[in-house]
């Protein structure tokens, strides 16, 4: 079946299936289920800057109100009993849905893979984000509204959002066992070409590896990973991204912390700007339906540079609405220092707000997301 039509025919069966639930639909059994996301948000976004600089920038704005997909998605997968005891065929055909743009650009290709699984193991081979980047994706309260914590995390001043990833070419192995009243998740990537251009020959060009440890119990998490590119987009020279996150669960409240440190093996004044540290706080609280949310980031100055650094802050809301369907309301500013010019709404959410050296950008939004 060619891709257009798979794509034609997966979304007929959404809009005809999701009412009835808010789950993954099984089409086939579990050789074949139906998921995804629909994120759609209204948002007023302002840079901070005159309306003689807007021309500047397409991501800067004196005041406007836009409509916004935000990683929405749609995918198929499945699980294959195989003929080998124990082991199963895995696939996973993932796709973006930029549902308020162009219809030439409506579909692009997300986490998608084949592979091989047994009861407490993987092996995948594909298309799928670094395992730093999957690090922050599972733990973080905020994503993909405007307060994703991308504007700051994985970003660098003036450059946005270079280290939040998917490896292309990748083989992904992982394997959970029982550890200390918890269990710990082991994960291992590489990719010998993570930057592939489509229709050419694998040439080395751009090794990426990547592991992680995570530990978890209903309570607790706490995790690391680590991500190196032989050459981030291929002019940045060798790049390493560390991560942690932890999580600690109080009742009611949900506290997280999220760190990293990006560090490249020769600074020159193309890449300089990934040599630093930054970090955040996290806080949602869930006083009966409602779900409060508070975030704090910050980043800091880059190597051999002063005022380059900048904090956000952001709050939100959120409203059950339905199975798996909610209503939110979110607010976030950035407050750049003198030199940076960090955006204020970067990331997973669809569109970006940018700023001018020392900007402090701000972005309301009011969102409606169902997951099925």
């Amino acid at each position: 079946m060619h891709l257009s039509t798979l794509a034609t025919v997966t979304s007929l069966a959404l809009v005809t299936l999701v009412p009835q639930q808010a789950q993954a639909l099984k089409l086939h059994g579990d050789e074949l289920e139906l998921y995804g996301t629909f994120h759609i948000s209204a948002d007023y976004m302002d840079s901070g800057v005159s309306s003689d600089e807007v021309n500047t920038d397409s991501k800067l704005t004196d005041g406007s109100l836009s409509i916004s997909s935000n990683s929405s998605h749609i995918g198929l997968r499945g699980k294959i009993a195989s003929t080998l005891e124990g082991i199963d065929l895995i696939w996973q055909l993932e796709q973006n849905l930029t549902l308020d743009g162009s219809s030439s650009d409506t579909f692009t290709t997300r986490n998608s893979y084949a592979g091989l699984a047994g009861a407490d193991w993987s092996v995948k081979a594909g298309r799928y984000d670094t395992l730093a980047k999957r690090m922050f994706v599972e733990n973080s309260i905020f994503k993909h509204t405007v307060a994703d914590y991308g504007m700051i995390l994985g970003a660098a001043s003036g450059k946005g959002g270079l280290m939040n990833k998917r490896a292309e070419n990748m083989v992904l192995g992982e394997y959970r066992f029982g550890l200390a009243d918890g269990s710990m998740l082991t994960r291992a990537m590489y990719s010998s070409d993570a930057d592939k251009s489509s229709g050419t020959t694998d040439d080395n060009a751009n090794k990426m590896l990547s592991a992680s440890l995570q530990w978890s119990n209903k309570q607790t998490l706490v995790g690391l990973a680590w991500d190196h590119w032989g050459d981030l987009s291929g002019t940045m020279g060798p790049v390493s991204l560390w991560r942690a996150a932890i999580r600690q669960d109080f009742g009611t409240l949900r506290a997280v912390a999220l760190l990293e440190k990006i560090s490249v093996d020769e600074v020159t004044d193309t890449n300089r700007m990934l040599d630093r540290d930054a970090r955040g706080i996290q806080l949602s609280w869930k006083p009966g339906d409602w779900q409060l949310m508070a975030q704090w980031l910050s980043a800091s100055s880059y190597s051999g540079s002063s005022d380059t650094g900048a904090q956000a802050w952001s709050v939100g809301a959120v409203y059950p609405i339905a199975k798996k369907s909610n209503l939110y309301l979110m607010a976030t500013k950035t407050d750049n220092e003198d030199a940076a010019t960090y955006q204020g709404v970067d990331g997973t959410h669809g569109d970006e707000l940018s700023a001018l050296a020392g900007g402090q950008p701000k972005a309301v939004s009011a969102g409606f997301v169902v997951t099925f």
